[in-house]
């Protein structure tokens, strides 16, 4: 059952029976969708504007931002909950999830610039997703995690410190990186260890971060079918990184996905790289649009990222591999 805040407001008045049926629905929706088509002219839409500042300033009045006590008490009175997002606090300092009477399953953590530690312990957990600063997590006995998100200033950090926190890696099945960000190149990568559960692998890339990158987690993922890589504001002038040849080809890797591809040096030799180490793939799918969804596009740059795709990969592929142009 899902409920908009308006809607499960509205049942109160239904019933006396009903006054607190709202908070058994398994999602409310929190926002506001009474907009209508008019003229930005019109009175009617400044009016509606007015009424949505005021709406939003007076919820403002309440807020509270979010604190630790705060979540251990939604966890508690809320036994069943699977699915728990917390975005842009800036109370919250540690936050703990432990025990197997926990029923939550996926984790969300995001823009909460003061958090200094994580702590999840004997979970049900199956996906976390962190964005944010470097902070400590710490993950123990959580058996079910098969899925891992890290995105902005943390990322860097985990890649740094690949070894330290491999102990909770070796189990995941789904990692995704975000390395976009940031304008410190890097180029320095410890000894990754084995991630023999690693099914599906999400890069993204900026110009700062060595290519290499991309070779050493393939070789540490010999079960690895999917790698999907993003590549973010690269160019024509962005430079091409030595990679060496593999001793050992990869014969899992089913189907390679470049997104913001631009067909300079640089995309091209990752592509390049991955088509002459494997023997297993099945599909490399080059998307030129910029993996901003926001970025205006230019679709003749993407016809020759396209053009370029086609003419320096095309002989390439391994027999059995399809080229898919989007």
């Amino acid at each position: 059952m899902e409920l908009e805040i308006e809607q499960a407001a509205r049942t109160r008045a239904l019933s006396h029976r009903w006054r607190y049926l709202w908070t058994f629905t398994s999602s409310l929706i929190f926002k506001f969708c009474d907009w209508q088509i008019v003229d930005h002219e019109d009175k009617l839409f400044g009016l509606k504007c007015r009424q949505f500042v005021d709406w939003v300033n007076h919820i403002l009045k309440f807020h509270r931002d979010v604190t630790r006590e705060v979540l251990e008490y939604i966890l508690f009175v809320c036994p069943l909950l699977e699915e728990l997002s917390i975005l842009h606090s800036r109370s919250l300092v540690n936050f703990a999830v432990s025990g197997p009477s926990f029923k939550l399953k996926y984790l969300k953590i995001e823009g909460c610039f003061c958090l200094k530690s994580v702590d999840i312990y004997d979970a049900n957990l199956v996906s976390f997703k962190y964005s944010g600063l470097k902070t400590y997590i710490a993950f123990k006995n959580t058996l079910h995690l098969v899925k891992a998100s890290f995105d902005g200033p943390y990322a860097r950090n985990f890649v740094k410190n690949f070894i330290q926190v491999s102990s909770y890696l070796l189990q995941l099945e789904t990692l995704v990186l975000n390395l976009s960000w940031g304008l410190k190149k890097l180029r320095c990568f410890p000894r990754f260890p084995k991630l023999r559960n690693l099914r599906q692998f999400e890069l993204m890339l900026n110009p700062g971060v060595s290519r290499l990158l991309c070779a050493y987690l393939l070789r540490a993922s010999p079960l690895l079918r999917i790698l999907k890589i993003e590549f973010w504001d690269f160019k024509d002038s962005t430079k091409e990184t030595k990679i060496r040849r593999p001793k050992h080809l990869h014969k899992s890797l089913k189907v390679l996905e470049l997104n913001g591809f631009v067909g300079c040096k640089a995309d091209l030799q990752i592509a390049s790289y991955i088509l002459g180490s494997t023997v297993s793939l099945r599909e490399i799918i080059i998307d030129p649009s910029h993996p901003n969804k926001w970025a205006p596009e230019d679709p003749d740059k993407q016809q020759l990222a396209r053009t370029h795709a086609r003419q320096h990969l095309e002989t390439r592929l391994p027999f059995g591999t399809q080229l898919v142009l989007r």
